[in-house]
């Protein structure tokens, strides 16, 4: 706790800022009976959303959902899909996401696949359709895997087509 207070009190680089929150993330459901493990919680939560690049917001609010609280939850993943939307590059972006699927509830498994397919680089969208195929229910692999060697078509260059079918393999 005393690291993390530190790294909120004091400005440092986004990606000293996530992996200070990343430590964290293991401790947050440890089964305590202590009542400070709700506002701890809450604070390594605000500690996640004054992440100002959205790529790092998204990389550590994906390692914290399975740790929050079920309200929590529903908000860190919210915030990770409008941080989502802040990133500029179709391939960052698609990298960010990526962390999700593992962490996510079902419920939002949709949401993420119609991400996927409104990234417009093939390069990227094959990789997070890819990066999601595990993590999906049947219904839902089948087309992501569908939507992915569709996007792998349209990848321009025998290299980097050859690259996006071994990553999806």
């Amino acid at each position: 706790q005393a690291a993390m207070e530190r790294s909120l009190a004091h400005p440092q680089l986004p990606r000293d800022r996530v992996e200070v929150l990343l430590d964290l993330a293991p401790h947050l459901d440890t089964p305590n009976q202590d009542q400070a493990l709700p506002p701890f919680q809450y604070r390594v939560f605000a500690g996640v959303q004054s992440i100002n690049d959205p790529a790092s917001r998204v990389r550590a609010l994906g390692a914290l959902i399975g740790n929050l609280s079920v309200e929590l939850q529903l908000r860190a993943i919210t915030l990770a899909f409008e941080a989502a939307g802040n990133i500029p590059s179709d391939m960052a972006r698609a990298t960010a996401l990526s962390v999700l699927p593992p962490h996510l509830p079902p419920e939002f498994h949709t949401r993420l696949l119609g991400l996927a397919y409104e990234i417009e680089m093939p390069e990227a969208r094959a990789l997070l359709m890819g990066r999601m195929i595990p993590y999906l229910p049947s219904p839902l692999q089948a087309q992501a895997l569908t939507g992915a060697l569709h996007a792998i078509e349209q990848i321009t260059g025998e290299d980097a087509r050859t690259a996006a079918l071994i990553t999806l393999a």
